[in-house]
């Protein structure tokens, strides 16, 4: 990737685009894989978006009605009805997330591309191609520590990564505290089974930090109920109980 690319990709997020409302396209998607150096950001929005931001930027628009777009620097914004794309809220839904920004499918991209027909458009299909026979894909879908998308990266890999909302991201902490008392189940080494313990903790701690509870407030509730129900200590296992009801 060019140090260009990084400085075009600051500027639009200062543009805080609502997402769901614009996918990045032409060269934007090699650009982020680092597959050629790009030097602008072609950037489709639905119609509506366009006309909210037309009203921010009415000085920035071009119009010779071939083309219709508002360049603010080296950024386009196009609408959708003025792009080759015909079903951009489907183009958008299944757009790949990488750095937590919306690129147009390569697999899309090929057809639009095909469809603009300009040489420098058939180069890039030949180099999306090679690119797609040689590229590895391991999905994860799931929440990570903050520093593995760095060591990702430091492995030579690319990460597709985006910023969860609270309530994903509750969701999706909750799934994870699961995943890892079955990890503390299935450990077997002491070394193994205290790793799997920190990582419990690390994310039972984040889950009580994200509902804003105390930990002194935890620890009181956690004696009170040692003292009314008592602890583990005895290891008692309850195997049923019995009862005789007097007619």
């Amino acid at each position: 990737m060019n140090d260009n690319f990084p400085r075009l990709l600051a500027e639009f997020r200062k543009l805080k685009l609502p997402d769901g409302k614009y996918v990045i396209y032409g060269s934007g998607p090699l650009g982020v894989r680092g597959i050629r150096e790009i030097h602008d950001l072609d950037v489709v929005v639905t119609d509506d978006l366009y006309q909210k931001l037309l009203k921010k930027y009415p000085k920035k628009e071009i119009n010779d009605e071939k083309k219709k777009f508002i360049k603010l620097g080296k950024i386009e914004l196009i609408p959708a009805s003025y792009s080759l794309i015909r079903n951009i809220k489907k183009v958008i839904a299944e757009a790949d997330i990488i750095d937590d920004l919306k690129f147009i499918k390569l697999e899309d991209l090929i057809k639009w591309k095909k469809k603009m027909a300009r040489p420098k458009d058939f180069e890039d299909i030949k180099l999306i191609k090679e690119y797609l026979k040689k590229k590895k894909v391991k999905v994860y879908n799931k929440l990570i520590r903050d520093r593995i998308l760095q060591i990702i990266e430091r492995d030579g890999k690319k990460p597709y990564w985006r910023v969860l909302g609270k309530k994903k991201f509750l969701k999706e902490l909750k799934k994870k505290i699961l995943e890892e008392a079955r990890e503390v189940i299935e450990a077997k080494t002491k070394k193994e089974i205290i790793n799997e313990i920190v990582d419990l903790y690390q994310l039972l701690d984040t889950l009580s930090l994200e509902l804003g509870l105390k930990q002194s407030e935890i620890r009181k509730q956690q004696k009170i109920k040692n003292k009314n129900r008592g602890t583990f200590k005895k290891k008692l296992f309850l195997i049923k109980t019995e009862e005789y009801r007097h007619n």
